[in-house]
């Protein structure tokens, strides 16, 4: 955990409106593209989604022999790249985002029909999110603002709870908000990645002061588990551009200017980059855990209504 910290009072000053994900979102639309690569790629992403509960076409003619084999290929890009933060279908199912930010992954879960809601500190990013979308957003403190009991199918929140002050107080109310078989996703960075040790203080993913808390594979399992949760995925990937931010801080800070350009990873830096981002990948093969970042789906017990 971050000590000292900011007061309750002064968190917002460090997420100003120009704060990267209040952004005006880019169109989220599927790009079209005619002729067979175009039908493929629809056929594919149908037959991804169908498989995830949601009404979609089925494929016909030559698509329909070549999707089987072409679905394990480009899952994760049929689900928009979301993997598994695209949550299965619900009938009338409602979705939240913690910390939505501008809207953008709200979005694609309303064109699926869910009924989505975001949760934001900053006013500017409720109105990006309206009017780029028309998603509605709460604009305040998470733990602060009223929600009614077991009211949500999915709670999305990614790369939010190293932000709030009591994680595991959060944790208990993201429980009660969601219905008996609900599910909560979680992105936030890991203390125990392989490129902690090599990247010390200039490690990204510290971020202070807006990071309070920073969790491992196990101390996030331990604060899903004791506030009821059953934790069904838990796995990491690598968090792109990390090498480039930690060779950026360390000029930064031998400097005692912020480049203009950044992150920036400097020709003199490249080797080092590409031989840790290397044993890194090999790393995860044998710690798959070992990421920078940690993805985690946990259930609330009970039948989905």
């Amino acid at each position: 955990m971050l000590s000292p910290r900011p007061a309750r009072s002064e968190l917002r000053d460090y997420y100003p409106k120009e704060y990267y994900a209040y952004q005006a979102p880019a169109p989220t639309a599927p790009r079209h593209r005619s002729g067979l690569a175009g039908r493929m790629r629809d056929a594919v992403r149908n037959q991804v989604l169908r498989d995830l509960g949601y009404s979609t076409p089925p494929a016909s003619g030559l698509a329909r022999l070549l999707v089987p084999a072409l679905v394990p290929l480009f899952r994760t890009r049929g689900t928009y790249g979301l993997g598994i933060r695209f949550p299965r279908a619900v009938e009338g199912g409602r979705a939240l985002d913690v910390g939505c930010g501008n809207g953008a992954y709200l979005s694609y879960l309303k064109r699926h029909g869910w009924h989505v809601e975001g949760v934001d500190l900053s006013e500017a990013a409720a109105r990006s999110a309206d009017g780029a979308f028309g998603i509605p957003v709460r604009v305040g403190a998470f733990d602060e603002l009223a929600f009614a009991r077991a009211e949500y199918d999915w709670v999305h929140m990614s790369h939010v709870i190293e932000h709030l002050p009591d994680p595991v107080a959060s944790l208990a109310r993201v429980f009660d908000l969601l219905k008996p078989g609900g599910a909560l996703y979680i992105e936030t960075p890991n203390a125990e990645s392989f490129s902690l040790p090599f990247c010390g203080e200039f490690w990204f993913p510290w971020e202070a002061p807006r990071h309070l808390f920073v969790f491992t594979p196990s101390t996030l399992v331990a604060a899903l588990e004791r506030r009821g949760f059953v934790v069904r995925v838990m796995r990491s990937r690598a968090f792109q551009g990390l090498y480039a931010w930690e060779d950026t801080y360390r000029r930064e800070h031998t400097l005692g200017v912020r480049l203009q350009s950044r992150p920036a990873l400097s020709p003199s830096a490249h080797p080092r980059a590409w031989l840790l981002t290397g044993a890194a990948g090999l790393m995860r093969l044998v710690r798959p855990l070992s990421g920078d970042i940690l993805e985690c789906v946990a259930h609330k017990p009970g039948a989905a209504a």
